[in-house]
């Protein structure tokens, strides 16, 4: 294939992983808008602080959805066959790792708070902050690199290894710090429980959502920072960096929404309630997040109720006794 116009002739290194990144981006999107309108029907008595942050990142990811698409509309269609557009940043200084960095501290911010509600430690909690405020500040400093020195993508790579190391290497290491701690905290708890114990049950689910939420938001860090540093001349990387802001908070929505015990045409369901008549009476008891203990004996002592530690709720397994 020639060059037409001065245009590189692997064109599509260039504009293939944005048009694929991007794909990804949007169905991302799509998932989390789902996962939010779930919890607004299912989670109407949340305390105001989680309703905020839940509502807060989702005007944060629409945002970004909207002004990455607007950059590469530019590159893909009203800029195609010039140069000077397929090359230019944009907006993307702001929109990839300045909306990312801010998105992933926040996540691991909230799972921080989740680790020291299980286990009470404040090292713990300090080195998970650190980290996430860390790679958090490293993109933010990459965002202003960009917007005021970096005027063409070809020599975006060369001129920012070590900021862009810092931040995604530094995204990684505190997602899997995140997921050992709880697969430890958790697994240990396990331990504690006998075989078919309702109770073993929910922690195995809080294990894979946590511990597997994490290890693919740190896959996919290191293989973005594997491309960014090991292929400089083209834009590999932007195909893993596009999905990281939407992968950080459909994991911060699957988490709260796992809360939701069944869902039956919208409806809350109650184990060991089917075919036993009316159940509409009765309803989920929202605990405050500051209230509930929601340490590892928080789980054990469950007993029928079905504690969420990892939110500071609790699903109730009977229904309310008349007249209470």
């Amino acid at each position: 294939m020639s060059a037409i116009d001065g245009l590189p002739t692997k064109i599509t290194l260039l504009t293939g992983p944005l048009l694929v990144g991007l794909v990804g981006n949007w169905c991302l999107f799509g998932t989390n808008c789902v996962q939010v309108y779930i919890y607004y029907l299912k989670c109407p008595n949340d305390s105001w602080r989680l309703k905020s942050l839940v509502y807060g990142v989702l005007l944060w990811d629409i945002a970004q959805t909207l002004m990455l698409t607007t950059t590469e509309f530019d590159i893909l269609a009203s800029g195609w066959g010039n140069r000077a557009d397929l090359v230019a940043p944009g907006t993307g200084w702001f929109d990839i790792p300045v909306m990312s960095g801010i998105a992933s501290a926040v996540v691991q911010c909230f799972y921080a708070w989740r680790l020291y509600a299980l286990s009470k430690s404040v090292p713990l909690v300090v080195v998970i902050v650190v980290l996430a405020l860390t790679e958090s500040a490293a993109a933010l400093a990459l965002g202003i690199i960009v917007h005021t020195t970096i005027h063409s993508l070809l020599v975006l790579q060369s001129n920012t290894y070590a900021v862009t190391g810092v931040w995604l290497i530094g995204s990684a290491t505190c997602d899997l710090v995140i997921s050992v701690s709880s697969l430890w905290l958790l697994s240990r708890a396990r331990r504690r429980v006998a075989e078919g114990n309702k109770t073993r049950g929910f922690i195995n689910r809080i294990i894979i959502l946590t511990v597997g939420g994490g290890f693919l938001t740190a896959s996919v860090a290191i293989v973005d920072a594997i491309l960014y540093l090991g292929f400089p001349e083209n834009n590999l990387h932007f195909a893993a960096a596009f999905l990281l802001p939407k992968l950080y908070t459909n994991a911060l929505m699957v988490i709260l929404n796992n809360r939701i015990r069944n869902l039956n045409n919208l409806t809350y369901t109650w184990e060991g309630e089917a075919g036993e008549g009316d159940s509409s009476d009765a309803s989920p008891r929202n605990i405050d997040l500051t209230s509930l203990d929601g340490s590892i004996d928080s789980i054990l002592n469950a007993g029928s109720r079905s504690a969420d530690v990892s939110l500071g709720t609790e699903h109730t397994n009977r229904k309310p006794e008349a007249g209470g």
